[in-house]
C-alpha cells in the first residue's frame, strides 16, 4: 500500500518530464493510492509535521513559488497573487499574521445576486436570500482549497461537519467510485495537492430560499505542466432555522488532463452557470 503512494506521488512530478507513460497506467495507480489513502488512519497524519516555517517574505516566497506577494505592514497583510493560469485568471490568499497568529481569507465580495472572487463575477439565484453564513461557508471552503497543499500548521481548517460516506468519482477509461469519509479525504487531498498550485474557486451556484448547491473546483498543477489534475466539490446545504447544514456532498476527480480542455473550461467564462466541458485524454 505504501508503494502505491509513493507511485503517486511520483507520476504527479511526471507531468513535468518529456516521457509520457500511458495516461491509463497513471490513473490506475492514482486510483490505488486513493483507495489506500481511504482507509489511512487521519490521527497518525496528522501527528506528523514536517519544519516549521516562519511567515515572513522569505517564509511565504517558499510556500508559493513564482508568485507575487505584496505586503501592508501597517495592517500586517500580505496578499499572494498566484501565476496567472493559461494567461486567463489568478488565484489570490490573503494572509493576516501578529507574531504567531495568522489568518487566510480570500478576495470575496457578495451584491446583490453576484459574487465576485478574483474579480471573477457570478450570478446566483434570486430565489436564494443570501446571509452572512453563507458568506462564511464560501470563504471557508475557497480558503480551505487554496492551502490545502501546505503543511498541516499551515491550512485553513475546513469548517464542515459532516460525517456521513461519501464517493469520489475518479475519471479515466471507467468511472471508479471510492467512498471516503471527510477526515480521511481532507487528508488525501493534502497528499494529492503537496507542493502544487492550488487555484481553486466557484463553478456555479444554484438553489432556493431555503436550500442551494455550491459547485466548486480545484486546479491542481505546477508550472508548464502538460496535464492537470481537475476536482468538482459540489455541496448541498438546507436551511435549518438560523443556521445552513450541509446536507450532501459530491466529488469528481479527473487526473491528468490536458491543458487545452481546462483552457476551453476557463477561457470563456458564463456570468451564470457554466457550460459542461468534455475530458479528452491522450
Amino acid at each position: 500500500m505504501l508503494m502505491a503512494s509513493l507511485q503517486a506521488v511520483e507520476l504527479i512530478d511526471e507531468i513535468l518530464t518529456d516521457s509520457e507513460p500511458d495516461i491509463y497506467d497513471r490513473i490506475e495507480t492514482l486510483t490505488d493510492s486513493l483507495s489506500v489513502w481511504s482507509i489511512t488512519n487521519p490521527q497518525i497524519i496528522n501527528s506528523l509535521e514536517t519544519d516549521k516555517i516562519i511567515l515572513d517574505s522569505t517564509g511565504i516566497a517558499q510556500l508559493f513559488p513564482g508568485s507575487i506577494v505584496k505586503f501592508n505592514d501597517s495592517l500586517n497583510l500580505s496578499e499572494i497573487s498566484f501565476p496567472k493560469y493559461l494567461d486567463l485568471f489568478s488565484t489570490i490568499l490573503q494572509l493576516e499574521s501578529d507574531t504567531n497568529v495568522f489568518k487566510w481569507s480570500v478576495p470575496l465580495i457578495i451584491t446583490n445576486s453576484v459574487i465576485t472572487l478574483d474579480s471573477i463575477q457570478l450570478e446566483y439565484p434570486a430565489t436564494v436570500v443570501w446571509d452572512s453564513m453563507l458568506t462564511e461557508t464560501v470563504q471557508n471552503r475557497v480558503t480551505f482549497f487554496r492551502t490545502t497543499g501546505l503543511q498541516i500548521s499551515l491550512r485553513e481548517q475546513l469548517n464542515l461537519n459532516w460525517s456521513e460516506e461519501f464517493n469520489v468519482t475518479v475519471r479515466g477509461r471507467d468511472i471508479i467510485d471510492i467512498p471516503y469519509r471527510m477526515d480521511e479525504w481532507k487528508i488525501a487531498l493534502s497528499r494529492l495537492t503537496a507542493g502544487m498550485q492550488v487555484y481553486a474557486g466557484l463553478l456555479s451556484i444554484a438553489g432556493e430560499a431555503d436550500s442551494i448547491i455550491f459547485n466548486y473546483y480545484l486546479l491542481i498543477t505546477v508550472p508548464n505542466a502538460r496535464g492537470h489534475h481537475f476536482i468538482e466539490w459540489t455541496e448541498r446545504l438546507q436551511k435549518a432555522e438560523a443556521s445552513w447544514l450541509t446536507v450532501g456532498i459530491d466529488i469528481i476527480l479527473t487526473p491528468y488532463i490536458r491543458t487545452d480542455n481546462l483552457k476551453n473550461l476557463f477561457g470563456t467564462p458564463d456570468k451564470s452557470n457554466r457550460e459542461p466541458f468534455e475530458i479528452r485524454m491522450k
